[in-house]
């Protein structure tokens, strides 16, 4: 099962999930990030933070293998962000959070968090 993107009262949630994720990458990264987008499509959340990554990490990230470093640091801080994040979607959601992945784009300084989900067995 998937979740419902026709469910309205879960679209109210996205802009608050955003912030949580926002707030979760300054209190964890100590590092800038504004416009905070959440989107869900069907068994997906994607949360994007725009203008997050510093000069360096924009820098290192121009080349494939910059980029993999980028995201390996990246993966760190999700890691560490993952228990009060994934509660909070769970709760919000009325779902399971399944996986998590990460991008960058170096041009603007946007990280992109996607985020896999399962509707609960236990909604009637």
């Amino acid at each position: 099962m998937t979740v419902a993107v026709e469910n309205a009262l879960a679209q109210n949630f996205l802009p608050e999930i955003a912030q949580l994720f926002l707030a979760e990458w300054k209190r964890l990264r100590d590092e800038p990030g504004q416009t905070p987008e959440a989107k869900l499509r069907t068994d997906l959340l994607t949360v994007e933070i725009h203008n997050a990554l510093t000069a360096r990490e924009k820098s290192m990230a121009q080349t494939e293998a910059g980029r993999n470093v980028v995201t390996r640091m990246l993966d760190r801080w999700i890691e560490l962000a993952y228990p009060r994040l994934a509660s909070q979607i769970e709760r919000q959601l009325n779902c399971y959070v399944t996986w998590t992945g990460i991008d960058v784009e170096p041009d603007n300084g946007c990280v992109r968090v996607r985020i896999g989900l399962r509707e609960s067995a236990l909604v009637m």
